[in-house]
């Protein structure tokens, strides 16, 4: 990245951060609270254990106070693995939500600022690309579950980051497939498989179309080769850090009565239907579905 680009990506990031904190000052400040629906019945006591559990010298695997006991370590919802959770060790959780959330809008613009700028489109559209990412309705009305913003936010940056990788040198490969790979577990670790599967796709597709996109315009056979070997290293390093996540959580998932599936009638209501798409672009003008009472609910 050129010397200018670099300054227009660092401005991006510093503007978007004012933005996002006046946005949560309120928050971060603990003048407000976050406290509607699954913040206040989810989120909320299980990071709070997620804190606890330290300060008593102990990791939190087993959590005691839910359904008799439980195995913590296979909720991947808040995951104990996820680094970004962590902070709910060290802040009270109205400024470490608050941070968590700045923090997620922050990796998402940069992702989306990186990705286009890459593309060589110039720094007006990465920019506006950026913008959109990092301050979407999707970004803004997901406070109450604040793990798919999170799980959301990794894959521009991810794309960006292994779309660089490339077999014409291995002058810093290594440290880009070391990057790729730890962005590839944060995708995962976050802990919405839903958002994660798509996005490690996303990341395939990439690696195979453009695999199959240099074969067919003839480049060099060992580059061409040597490229998609680094993708999929880095890949399937990922993959494999993301274990610790993923197989307790699969274990897990299998004894769960909801393993066989959603009622036909319930899908659309806790699925992405018209009102998700439409949140996109306007923060939940229709208010919180998943709120009891909630006149519009039907």
């Amino acid at each position: 990245m050129s010397w200018l680009a670099q300054r227009g990506c660092l401005a991006f990031l510093l503007g978007v951060l004012a933005a996002l904190a006046a946005f949560y000052y309120p928050f971060l400040s603990g003048q407000q609270s976050f406290y509607l629906s699954d913040i206040t019945y989810y989120f909320e006591p299980l990071c709070t254990y997620l804190a606890s559990a330290p300060r008593h010298n102990t990791l939190p695997y087993w959590n005691p106070a839910c359904y008799s006991g439980m195995a913590q370590v296979a909720v991947s919802s808040p995951g104990i693995f996820y680094p970004p959770n962590w902070l709910f060790g060290l802040l009270p959780f109205n400024q470490a939500l608050a941070l968590c959330l700045v923090f997620h809008q922050l990796v998402a613009g940069v992702g989306g600022y990186l990705l286009v700028a890459a593309l060589g489109w110039g720094a007006a559209p990465a920019g506006v690309a950026g913008l959109v990412l990092a301050l979407s309705g999707y970004m803004f009305s997901l406070q109450s579950n604040y793990t798919l913003v999170a799980s959301a936010a990794w894959v521009p940056l991810s794309l960006w980051c292994l779309a660089r990788i490339s077999g014409a040198g291995n002058d810093g490969n290594l440290l880009k497939v070391s990057l790729a790979a730890l962005l590839v577990f944060l995708l995962v670790s976050s802990g919405r498989p839903e958002v994660g599967l798509v996005g490690v796709i996303l990341l395939v597709s990439l690696a195979a179309g453009d695999l199959l996109l240099s074969w067919q315009i003839r480049k060099e056979a060992r580059q061409v080769l040597l490229t998609a070997w680094w993708r999929c290293l880095a890949i399937g390093a990922g993959l494999l850090l993301s274990m610790p996540v993923v197989l307790p959580a699969e274990e897990w998932a299998s004894l769960s009565p909801r393993a066989a599936g959603l009622p036909a009638e319930m899908v659309f209501r806790w699925s992405a239907n018209w009102y998700d798409y439409l949140c996109l672009v306007l923060g939940q003008p229709l208010g919180d579905l998943n709120l009891l009472g909630n006149p519009y609910l039907s």
